[in-house]
């Protein structure tokens, strides 16, 4: 693993230590940083050593985030705390000011759940977000007020930017590439996007209309941002990307992960025909049985129906990502890869409802 180091695009590490050392209780000596665990040039988590009056040394961890976009992020970890308690990093203090926001939370103790390499452990841990998304969706209204929001509603209008990024960008970036073959590119793909577009609205419409909450979507939810305690706790982390929105569009990056267990294990094939591989099957039903809304059909319809529409959803979020760093546009290998996807699910969901239908 390379080492990592500071970003200098940041205020200091000292600067960092003083700030741990004015806000935690007691005005403790703080040392380090100890350990960077993970650097990029708008944001750092790294460990620290703070030593209170009494009592042993304790290593704490300090992220920094230094996009406007994320500053919501300790007001998610703090509903976070009081609606499910244990189900994520403790946060121990934290301030935000207009462009970037700093937080510093108890270490935890454990593995990753990628490092595993379980079926189980990816199950477990479906099943522990489900029960956090019932029980976030119990809080009142005015808890999730002001936090960033997701509305299914905007999907469809937003794969008219993305076929003019695909237009304008991708295509040109694409051509550059000897082969589309590795994403499984359609050919036809502007005038299937098109040719989509009125049934995605019907999709959108099918799922708000629903008997679903609003909840917290993680955005980036996946085996590298959870872990498995020594208890056998799953406590699921990096939640600075989360908004308001309905259940079922986390579970995306999820079920590449499950897919991928079967990839390497040679069960199927890497483009699996369709929505789900053996392993994606086990963890989209540890997830819906966790979840307390409508009935088992009617939630694993509502899932597909997300899985329809969260390629062009990550599509319209990587945009903005983009916009926030100042960037010309997002990645055209990220594009191509959600574009393939999509066009893989909305025949295959289409196929099921003309089956249902027959």
């Amino acid at each position: 693993m390379p080492t990592l180091n500071w970003p200098d695009t940041l205020p200091a590490a000292a600067e960092a230590a003083a700030w741990l050392a004015r806000t935690l209780p007691g005005q403790p000596r703080v040392s380090g940083p100890r350990q960077i665990l993970r650097a990029k040039p708008w944001g750092v988590v790294a460990t620290f050593e703070v030593q209170a009056a009494k009592g042993p040394a304790e290593t704490l961890v300090f992220k920094a985030s230094h996009l406007p976009l994320f500053i919501h992020a300790p007001r998610i970890e703090h509903l976070l705390m009081r609606h499910s308690p244990g189900d994520a990093p403790q946060l121990l203090a934290s301030q935000s000011w207009p462009s970037h926001c700093w937080s510093v939370y108890r270490h935890v103790s454990g593995t990753a759940v990628a490092a595993l390499g379980s079926l189980g452990a990816l199950a477990a841990l479906a099943e522990q977000f489900g029960r956090v998304q019932a029980r976030v969706a119990t809080c009142r209204a005015e808890a999730l007020a002001g936090l960033p929001r997701s509305p299914v509603s905007a999907i469809p209008a937003a794969l008219a930017g993305v076929r003019r990024a695909l237009l304008d960008h991708h295509v040109p970036d694409w051509q550059t590439v000897e082969q589309r073959d590795p994403w499984g590119l359609p050919g036809n793909l502007a005038r299937r996007l098109a040719r989509i577009e009125p049934r995605l609205a019907e999709w959108a419409a099918e799922l708000q209309a629903g008997p679903w909450p609003l909840t917290l979507d993680h955005v980036d939810l996946h085996s590298q941002n959870a872990v498995q305690t020594p208890d056998g706790r799953i406590l699921i982390h990096d939640w600075e990307e989360a908004c308001v929105g309905l259940p079922f569009f986390s579970l995306d990056r999820l079920l590449e992960d499950a897919r991928e267990l079967d990839v390497q294990r040679g069960v199927v094939p890497l483009h699996w025909p369709g929505f789900t591989s053996p392993a994606e099957q086990v963890v989209r039903l540890a997830y819906l049985r966790a979840l307390p809304w409508g009935t088992l059909a009617q939630r694993s319809r509502a899932l597909d129906l997300a899985l329809c529409l969260a390629p062009i959803k990550t599509l319209q979020e990587s945009q903005v990502f983009a916009r926030a760093q100042g960037w010309r546009r997002s990645s055209p290998e990220q594009a191509a890869s959600l574009l393939a996807k999509a066009c893989a699910r909305w025949p295959a969901l289409q196929q099921a409802e003309r089956l249902a239908a027959a």
